[in-house]
């Protein structure tokens, strides 16, 4: 389970770019752990110049996916919305 952020380099059709995980994003949760998860992915949108919003087309949107999707949505940045 990711809890901060983790950090990798990739290449995709000649391009190579950073790329950063973090943990399930818990809105207005007072667990401890879904509290540090929420400033990690705070800090990661932050650093990004771009972002992929991934979810799973088999389960569905989740009220927790459209939590996500709303706080992406206030970024002025490219977002990417994918579904595996």
């Amino acid at each position: 389970m990711t809890r901060d952020r983790q950090y990798g380099i990739t290449d995709w059709n000649g391009k190579s770019f950073n790329v950063i995980d973090t943990g399930g994003f818990v809105p207005h949760s007072d667990d401890v752990f879904e509290r540090e998860i929420r400033k990690q992915v705070t800090i990661a949108i932050e650093e990004a110049n771009a972002i992929v919003f991934m979810t799973d087309a088999a389960v569905g949107i989740t009220h927790l996916d459209e939590a996500m999707a709303g706080m992406l949505r206030k970024e002025f940045k490219a977002c990417f919305s994918c579904s595996e």
